[in-house]
């Protein structure tokens, strides 16, 4: 009964990692040891054998070491991303799109009223990016746009790495700012957006 609880402890953070591994989109790498785990058929059993416990237990350190390493990577390079960027960027709210599936995160169509960077497209150089800004418009993917509404005014500061969105009935909302590496966002960025 131990090995069984002991079992299914496992199996659900294993699902947790799994989780956050798709959250940041590392769906390959998800899929590749989910596959590794299903041909070896080493989730635990009933009657568990101790390599299958050896194996799950190296595996689950594995992983563990691959998300903090990673989520520290990501923590740097975003960092180091908005730093060089150093927008200060104002603008109203044209139109939201907050589609499901990128766990929160949205694109927000703005008409620029200041900003310290008049041009700003990097979708030829990279494959993920914060914004694009041309032609007195911008667009900017960000996390929690869901609070924002037409007319609304939003500030991005990436240097203090803040998102700030001022209500048109006066209230104020302050969120953090994020790199999102998730690819499918993206082609669905790209599919659906980037009109500018």
């Amino acid at each position: 009964m131990a090995i069984l609880l002991m079992g299914l402890l496992v199996l659900e953070l294993v699902a947790g990692i799994i989780g956050m591994f798709m959250a940041v989109g590392h769906i390959h790498l998800v899929q590749s040891l989910t596959q590794y785990f299903i041909k070896r058929n080493s989730f635990p059993t009933q009657a568990g054998s101790m390599n299958r416990k050896v194996t799950i237990i190296i595996a689950f350190v594995v992983l563990i070491f691959l998300i903090v390493y990673n989520l520290r990577k990501n923590s740097r390079d975003s960092s180091r991303y908005f730093d060089e960027l150093a927008l200060h960027l104002k603008g109203e709210v044209l139109s939201v799109d907050v589609p499901n599936g990128y766990n929160g995160f949205g694109i927000l169509k703005v008409k620029v009223l200041e900003s310290n960077i008049n041009n700003y497209d990097l979708r030829n150089k990279s494959d993920t990016y914060y914004c694009i800004i041309k032609n007195g418009l911008a667009e900017i993917y960000q996390l929690g746009v869901v609070e924002c509404k037409p007319g609304d005014i939003v500030i991005v500061d990436t240097q203090k790495k803040e998102f700030t969105i001022q209500k048109r009935d006066g209230g104020k909302i302050v969120k953090d700012i994020i790199l999102y590496t998730n690819e499918f966002f993206y082609k669905y960025v790209k599919k659906h957006h980037q009109d500018l």
